[in-house]
């Protein structure tokens, strides 16, 4: 049986993701930077980012695109990390775990639950108490400090708390009882078993 085609159209996607099991997908500061410097050049001129997120073992972008970009943009920018990321380590072979997950985002309560998700993934991955403390995440930008991914557009997320960054603080930074699930549940019902794969052990 073929893989399910993925939907290309125009609109939002949460898309992720990770190494292969056992495996970094970013080992150091350098190669976090180039994957921040990848994503810029290639998704920049073909998406809007509005969000972005790197941990040890995988990533998630918050993109909004026109029709029929996804898909390219995205297996450009694996493609263009595996490359640097094998020959920086002298390796051969896959550095992703199968596909890369793409869910679109159907609603504004999708938009905010997967932009808060995205937030707090270093939080919920033990790797930081608040969501601002990650270096590797759009979120100090999102809330008006300097940071990485500077490239990202959270506007049309900021809108939806009428521009409000206090607002979008208190609705990321409070922890919910449901965080492990709140977005877990919602991507299962659209993800083929490929793309289960992709998905970090605690969810993505």
């Amino acid at each position: 049986m073929g893989r399910k085609l993925r939907q290309t159209e125009a609109g939002i996607y949460h898309v992720a993701a990770r190494a292969q099991v056992g495996e970094l997908l970013f080992r150091d500061e350098h190669d976090y930077l180039r994957f921040e410097t990848e994503l810029e050049r290639i998704l920049s001129p073909a998406c809007t980012c509005i969000a972005a997120c790197a941990i040890d073992t995988h990533y998630h972008l918050l993109l909004q695109t026109e029709d029929g970009v996804i898909n390219r943009a995205m297996q450009r920018l694996n493609h263009a990390y595996s490359s640097a990321f094998n020959a920086r380590y002298g390796r051969r072979g896959h550095t992703f775990a199968d596909r890369y997950m793409s869910v679109p985002v159907t609603s504004e309560g999708h938009l905010l639950t997967v932009f808060r998700y995205i937030a707090r993934n270093p939080v919920e991955a033990g790797l930081c108490q608040e969501p601002a403390q990650w270096v590797w995440s759009s979120y100090r930008v999102a809330i008006g400090r300097r940071g990485r991914f500077a490239f990202a557009d959270p506007s049309i997320v900021l809108e939806l708390f009428n521009g409000s960054i206090e607002k979008l603080r208190e609705f990321v930074e409070t922890p919910w009882l449901s965080d492990r699930t709140a977005v877990s549940d919602t991507a299962s019902r659209c993800l083929t078993p490929e793309e289960e794969a992709v998905r970090h052990p605690q969810g993505v």
